[in-house]
């Protein structure tokens, strides 16, 4: 078979993906984990690409009529694919069906690739290292109706530094700046910023990040002083939500980045009892902490967090049920 007749389901058929990512990422992949991005997603125009890990491989959720077992995002940019993006991105080919057509040559199934090199930034939309910056507009009562849901204040949000996006950069050297079509919001730690925007389908595409390593949700609005409780939870919203009940929370970056070890240790320090509390759907790393696990109970299928339960079943229900699940009372 000429493998300039090749499609992604042949390319699948003959090497499995996981190959096929180790290989032009040049290391063996950790799903899951998250890395510096690779050449070619993000262009650096001379400048020292941002080596914050931002970027990793992940197993795709089941469903649609896509044949991909894993799927790669960089989650400061928000661009997400399958290998066969990445092979495209990587190699500055004009074509996906070039990217198919130079894994087939590489691999051995025939032929020889003559594909033709894309014209440098043509499709590239920032050209400097990630640095957000973000104009912020006043709250509105729609705004604080979202929250409401989960039983959080204006004044929790003004506690935790939450804003409302009016545009935003993702980038130093961003001129025009992005306007968000929908309701979204910026949590900031130090001078850096998760941007959320909880109306867009595509989960993969609601958060974009410059948050480092030292950038933990919650850990600056702790109370001072040694505490009985801490809960490790998977965003800043669960973490509010936590507060608005009085609890005392910290988040990761994202449900699949570990705490830094550091944190961890100085939590044990700080906390008498420390419990992990991520979503109740399995699809996260919140297994991998040492400390007891507590789970929102599912009466319906969307109760899978604090925040979700409360807007599901109020206030009053959502608090009897932290007080169930934390103290089995």
């Amino acid at each position: 078979m000429d493998y300039l007749l090749f499609n992604e389901t042949d390319i699948l058929e003959r090497v499995d993906e996981y190959t096929l990512y180790c290989h032009y990422l040049g290391y063996e992949v950790v799903i899951g984990a998250k890395y510096p991005c690779p050449d070619g997603i993000r262009i650096s125009n001379g400048k020292p690409l941002d080596n914050n890990p931002s970027f990793g491989v992940f197993e795709r959720k089941k469903g649609g009529n896509m044949p991909h077992e894993f799927l790669w995002k960089d989650q400061s940019y928000g661009y997400v694919g399958d290998i066969f993006d990445l092979v495209q991105r990587c190699n500055t080919l004009p074509t996906r069906r070039e990217a198919i057509q130079l894994i087939a040559a590489e691999f051995g199934f025939g032929g020889e690739f003559k594909g033709r090199k894309a014209i440098p930034n043509r499709t590239r939309k920032y050209l400097d290292h990630i640095k957000i910056s973000i104009k912020s507009k006043p709250w509105t009562t729609r705004d604080l109706l979202f929250w409401d849901r989960g039983n959080i204040s204006q004044k929790i949000l003004t506690g935790y530094y939450t804003y409302v996006l009016q545009c935003y950069w993702m980038t130093e050297g961003q001129v025009v700046p992005e306007v968000p079509k929908s309701m979204s919001f910026a949590y900031r730690i130090f001078d850096r910023y998760q941007l959320y925007f909880p109306y867009i389908k595509d989960r993969e595409y609601r958060f974009r990040t410059d948050w480092t390593e030292a950038c933990v949700p919650g850990w600056h609005q702790l109370s001072k002083g040694d505490l009985d409780l801490c809960i490790i939870t998977k965003s800043m919203k669960d973490v509010m939500c936590l507060r608005s009940f009085g609890y005392e929370a910290i988040a990761c970056r994202s449900e699949n980045i570990l705490l830094p070890k550091e944190c961890i240790a100085a939590l044990k320090k700080k906390a008498k009892r420390i419990l992990v509390l991520f979503d109740n759907d399995g699809k996260h790393k919140g297994d991998e902490y040492e400390f007891d696990k507590i789970y929102v109970p599912r009466l319906i299928d969307t109760d899978k967090d604090p925040f979700d339960y409360c807007d599901n079943h109020g206030e009053f229900e959502c608090k009897k049920m932290l007080k169930s699940i934390i103290y089995g009372y």
